[in-house]
């Protein structure tokens, strides 16, 4: 009986010990996984500020195409009032003055264009960051869950 009891003890001694080691391993996984999802979430937060500035950049891209079209109308409509004047070399200028602007025009669009393309990659990048960090902090979970199932069996 007395070895009966000491078995006894040593047993529940164990199983108390099994259950503090699972719970510590249960919190260190959460811990990990904790900090996983939170750098998934500030991935995520990086990716949400560059579409922002997509945005941002494009409506700005807009506005600009649109104050250009405006010049560009107003110097037409100059160049049509310069017509009924007999000097070419108003006509001359405005001509130039137009080519320049949608030249200047061509190059700001071209620029625009490039520099949202590399911010749209660069948001690309970060969202798929983020999901690859969010997708392997749920492994994790996951992985961790099943450690703690295991070594309960």
């Amino acid at each position: 009986a007395v070895a009966r009891k000491k078995l006894q003890e040593r047993v529940d001694s164990l199983a108390l010990e099994l259950r503090e080691t699972q719970e510590a391993r249960r919190t260190e996984a959460g811990d990990r996984t904790t900090a996983d999802g939170e750098r998934a979430k500030a991935l995520l937060a990086l990716s949400m500020e560059y579409e922002e500035k997509i945005s941002i950049m494009r409506q700005r891209l807009k506005e600009t195409q649109a104050e250009q079209r405006e010049t560009l109308e107003t110097l037409q409509r100059q160049h049509a009032a310069a017509k009924d004047d007999t000097q070419t070399s108003h006509e001359t200028a405005l001509r130039d003055l137009a080519a320049q602007f949608r030249m200047r025009e061509e190059a700001l669009t071209r620029n625009s264009e490039a520099a949202l393309e590399e911010a749209t990659l660069q948001s690309r990048r970060s969202r798929d960051l983020a999901l690859e960090d969010a997708h392997a902090a749920h492994r994790g979970e996951l992985q961790a869950r099943d450690k703690g199932h295991t070594h309960a069996l």
